[in-house]
């Protein structure tokens, strides 16, 4: 899918066959959850920086979080063309924020509008409790032409990308 689309005509790609006649997608409300399985690449083009999700409570009554509130990154998945939430895993959301600083002081990192092919590895041996990255960036090519090779390596699934994720937390 193009990387110059708007958010509006990517969604309108996805539209619904039976929508009526003379209506046309205008936002896509919800989104469903990128699935991240280990060994598989997945492909994204990130259209804005993470942001915290909603607090998930065991029962109404205790008000005790189940667990934190998860990261969360608004995604175009570029093998489906859908408009998919991405569960910021701490050190992929570490990783991306390390190579993507803000540009301003307390601004937000310089992800956002980047397409990577990310590679989700099984737990590092140093500690099991994080999942580890391979990550690239990416961009659309014509016939023939196929980029600078190496260019926006992201490795990390080494002992220091966990070291670095359990800083920034």
């Amino acid at each position: 899918m193009a990387k110059d689309l708007t958010i509006s005509q990517r969604a309108t790609a996805v539209a619904p066959a039976n929508m009526p006649a003379g209506f046309a997608v205008k936002k896509q409300v919800t989104r469903s959850v990128l699935q991240q399985k280990d060994g598989e690449v997945f492909y994204v083009t990130i259209e804005a920086p993470a942001y915290q999700g909603q607090e998930i409570t065991m029962d109404g009554r205790s008000g005790k979080p189940k667990m934190a509130p998860a990261r969360l990154c608004e995604v175009v998945n570029l093998s489906t063309g859908e408009l998919q939430l991405l569960i910021m895993n701490t050190v992929l959301e570490s990783e991306l924020a390390r190579a993507y600083p803000p540009s301003v002081e307390g601004g937000d990192p310089t992800y956002s509008g980047h397409s990577f092919a990310i590679l989700r590895a099984h737990p590092a041996e140093a500690d099991k409790r994080y999942k580890t990255y391979k990550i690239l960036e990416i961009e659309p090519v014509e016939s023939g032409n196929f980029g600078s090779a190496g260019k926006g390596v992201i490795d990390g699934t080494t002992k220091e990308a966990v070291d670095a994720a359990k800083a920034r937390k």
